[in-house]
């Protein structure tokens, strides 16, 4: 979203750090147009870039929205896992991350059973 999300003329951020819900959409789906494209690897490498630089501007709001969003029919365990890595040593500035952990481990244990949940998300909590 570093590169979605609208800067001002002289190229700073909007003082309030929220993010418009048509910015997170379009960064959602680019990632799953690259899941439709088969392209796995990119789509990873999008969410570290995106949510990586949120968290390192401190812009835990945006990124606990971003969380909020996405929709866990449309994005596969594998990248679901990459959002909960790429924000685990944030976990206590996003308050919705642990809603996000619990939803997202119920459907992979769904999916791929308790023990694949337990070796995709060990130490994701």
């Amino acid at each position: 979203m570093s590169s979605t999300l609208r800067a001002l003329p002289d190229g700073s951020q909007p003082d309030s750090h929220e993010p418009e819900a048509d910015e997170i959409q379009l960064f959602l789906d680019r990632i799953c147009a690259l899941i439709q494209n088969d392209e796995p690897r990119r789509a990873i490498d999008a969410i570290f870039q995106e949510v990586n630089s949120l968290l390192v501007a401190s812009r835990f709001d945006d990124c606990d929205q971003l969380l909020r969003r996405i929709d866990l029919d449309r994005i596969p365990p594998l990248l679901l896992a990459s959002f909960l890595t790429i924000t685990v040593a944030a976990k206590e500035q996003l308050p919705t991350r642990a809603e996000f952990y619990r939803q997202v481990r119920d459907r992979v244990e769904t999916q791929r059973g308790v023990e694949g949940a337990n070796r995709l998300l060990a130490g994701l909590e």
